[in-house]
């Protein structure tokens, strides 16, 4: 647990990130009611990698569990990305 509230990337490392990957897009995942990583957090990564590299999916109503809360809708935006990057 101490990981998750201590981790630190720089934010000349998270834009490295998007340019790392050229023509591939990132996919960051988070609901609204996420008492574990708050969802500025994933906004904040989106916008430091930058959002032409990121897909950003905020699940409202969805917690720390949105694999299983809404897995259907999980699953989907994973196809999709995967599909994005295979074309």
């Amino acid at each position: 647990v101490g990981t998750v509230f201590r981790h630190y990337v720089s934010p000349a490392r998270l834009a490295n990130l998007g340019r790392m990957l050229p023509g591939k897009r990132i996919l960051i995942v988070t609901g609204d009611e996420d008492h574990m990583v708050r969802t500025s957090n994933s906004v904040y990564l989106a916008d430091k990698i930058g959002r032409e590299h990121v897909i950003l999916e905020v699940f409202e109503g969805a917690g720390h569990g949105m694999n299983s809360q809404e897995s259907v809708r999980f699953v989907a935006s994973i196809d999709t990305m995967i599909q994005s990057v295979t074309q």
